[in-house]
Parts: C-alpha cells; sequence; structure tokens
C-alpha cells in the first residue's frame, strides 16, 4: 500500500471512529498475508479468530436471548436511557 492510500485509509479510520487497536489489528494481518502470500484457509481462518482478543463487552448493556422467529437471537438493552433533547 503506498503512503498516500495508507494515510487516506487512516483518514478514513478516524471520522469513521476506528480506534487505534482495530487500525493496529488490520495493520498486523496486513503484514501476515504479506508476508505469506500463499497463506492457506487455516491459517487465515486462525488470523482472523485473533480479532475478538483486543475488543470489549459494552458497558452499560444487558443481553436477552429470544427466539426471533425461529431463530437465536440476541437482545441488546440499555440499562439506563439517557433523556433525549429536542
Amino acid at each position: 500500500m503506498s503512503a498516500t492510500e495508507q494515510g487516506t485509509r487512516e483518514q478514513a479510520d478516524r471520522v469513521a471512529g476506528v480506534s487505534g487497536v482495530a487500525r493496529a489489528v488490520r495493520r498486523l494481518w496486513g503484514e501476515r498475508m504479506a508476508a505469506e502470500a500463499e497463506m492457506g484457509l487455516p491459517a487465515m481462518r486462525a488470523m482472523f479468530e485473533e480479532w475478538h482478543l483486543p475488543t470489549t463487552e459494552p458497558a452499560g448493556v444487558s443481553y436477552e436471548h429470544v427466539d426471533a422467529g425461529g431463530r437465536r437471537g440476541d437482545v441488546v438493552h440499555p440499562r439506563r436511557l439517557r433523556a433525549r433533547t429536542a
């Protein structure tokens, strides 16, 4: 990736609110894939399975396991709703 492309991606990440951790993980993946151009599916799957490691659960929510039309689903409820201002 050129310096211009890298700068454009970093700017887009900032606008989208992508965290520094997410950028670092994505950069690491790119380096690993470039170093191992013929990466097989098992190695790629193992790499992407690491995605959850730097993430955390959101604060201030609870989860409800539901049947959503015959499919299992989760509903996330805020523990405290903030008053909306007009």
